[in-house]
């Protein structure tokens, strides 16, 4: 990474420097000529509620003091607007003779064919200088030029300039559920931790792309899962900040979120789920808003649509150490690759949460059981899957069921799933599965427990799906 070692580099900081210091200088004349500053229209606030949770609100201008907008003078709509300074064309120029800046910013991309028209190249390079120039002046609170305030400035912009690849981490807020810890590292170099009010207003919904979500239930996050030691290449301006904005870029990430996800579920049964992915520069940055940190945000649904109703009232569920412990072993069978069927289930599994029709979850709860239990094997699918369930309880007992109720609960759950697939008249009757005469439990509720306990024992035993041994428990044959 970069320091200012190269003269190329150090060529690159003298010009910026130049700008940066003559740009101060106007701001400084305009603010003492008492003309007017632009505040930010609207800036992220976070108040909390009940529950302790937080709840993003947005400042306007119209209703409370916003961050001003140091870069108005070269922005305004008014004929008072100001050019910026010479030196910009000076550094410009230099742009254009430097190889590395030259592909970075993309000087030959979207090039106006107009001689006075401005190229996308110095679009985006003044875009970025206005950034820095307002990111100094909240961060340090000075008008004036002081080197020792600006130089770790310019070299984090650098390092997001000159390395053909940067290292980044994806930080996922998980929406719903408290942890008893703030710091837990998890196999495969992710971790949990608990996120500063830094990151929570620097991923405000308000300054996001992707899809729309609700943004109270985005708020009502205290953690996030943390991929470490990730990259992402570096070509170009232009190349590089599309990847974390596109959903699709993101295809080598989502598996390891999806996997966490996963074992959550089948340790806690927490309706819980993400709607951002962040990327965060690790010692590089190059885009601000005010004194905020410098973060990629992007939007997606992967949540449950019922956690939006009466959040803000419900007591937060908490991941205990100990829990901690069992997802921290499930996701490691997971990352490890274990089997094909494990996988599978781990989805559908997740899916089964996600879905809004109890009928889409029933139908996703079935296919993860047969994908564990029964396999390629034809013929009886529902009494072999039930026989198998009651042998999981009997290798590993769970929910207070026994083997017995367990068998039973299976075929009734399957029923319900028949009578859905066919649209039965039926189905409405079946929704209520009675494990026990004392015991009633909604059907996707008991396939959801069902489900959960059986990954979780293959994730951690997974010679429990090797051929034949459940049939051998069932059956008490003795193992060879």
């Amino acid at each position: 990474m970069p320091g200012l070692s190269s003269d190329r580099v150090r060529g690159f900081y003298q010009h910026v420097r130049r700008v940066v210091i003559d740009a101060l200088g106007i701001v400084r004349s305009w603010k003492a000529n008492g003309k007017f500053f632009l505040e930010r229209p609207s800036f992220p606030s976070i108040s909390y509620t009940e529950n302790g949770l937080p709840r993003y609100w947005e400042w306007t201008s119209l209703s409370r003091k916003t961050p001003i907008d140091y870069t108005y003078p070269f922005r305004a709509f008014s004929g008072e607007r100001e050019a910026w300074p010479a030196s910009w064309t000076d550094l410009w120029s230099f742009v254009e003779s430097d190889p590395r800046l030259r592909e970075f910013f993309n000087v030959d991309l979207f090039r106006s064919s107009s001689s006075s028209g401005e190229s996308y190249g110095e679009l985006m390079l003044r875009m970025r200088m206005q950034d820095l120039l307002d990111h100094y002046v909240h961060s340090t609170g000075l008008l004036n030029f002081r080197k020792a305030q600006f130089l770790p400035l310019f070299l984090k912009w650098a390092r997001s300039i000159y390395p053909e690849v940067l290292p980044v981490e994806f930080v996922v807020p998980v929406i719903f559920a408290d942890f008893e810890i703030d710091d837990y590292s998890l196999p495969a170099g992710m971790a949990i931790r608990r996120m500063s009010r830094s990151t929570q207003l620097a991923r405000s919904p308000g300054e996001s792309t992707g899809v729309a979500v609700n943004r109270e239930v985005l708020g009502a996050a205290t953690h996030a899962l943390v991929l470490t030691s990730w990259e992402l290449p570096n070509k170009s301006l232009w190349d590089r900040d599309k990847i974390p904005t596109d959903v699709g870029a993101m295809e080598a990430v989502i598996p390891h979120v999806d996997r966490f996800f996963a074992a959550v579920r089948a340790v806690t049964g927490f309706d819980t789920g993400y709607g951002q992915i962040l990327t965060r520069g690790m010692d590089w940055a190059d885009r601000w808003s005010a004194h905020l940190e410098d973060l990629f945000v992007l939007q997606v649904r992967e949540y449950p649509e019922r956690i939006a109703t009466g959040w803000r009232r419900a007591a937060r569920p908490k991941v205990s150490e100990a829990q901690m412990g069992f997802v921290s072993e499930i996701l490691s069978g997971l990352e490890e690759g274990g089997t094909q069927r494990l996988a599978i289930a781990a989805r559908r599994l997740n899916s089964a949460y996600l879905r809004r029709e109890e009928a889409d979850s029933v139908i996703d709860i079935c296919i993860g059981l047969e994908t564990l239990l029964v396999g390629d094997d034809r013929g009886e699918i529902t009494h072999k899957l039930a026989m198998r369930l009651a042998a999981v309880w009997q290798i590993t007992p769970a929910l207070e069921y026994s083997p017995h109720e367990v068998f039973v609960a299976a075929k009734k759950l399957y029923a319900y799933r028949s009578a859905v697939v066919h649209g039965s008249r039926k189905a409405d009757r079946r929704r209520v599965i009675r494990p026990r005469p004392d015991v009633e439990v909604p059907a996707v509720q008991l396939g959801l427990d069902l489900l959960r306990h059986c990954l979780l024992v293959a994730a951690r035993q997974p010679e429990v799906l090797d051929e034949g041994v459940l049939d051998q428990r069932v059956l008490r044959f003795p193992q060879n």
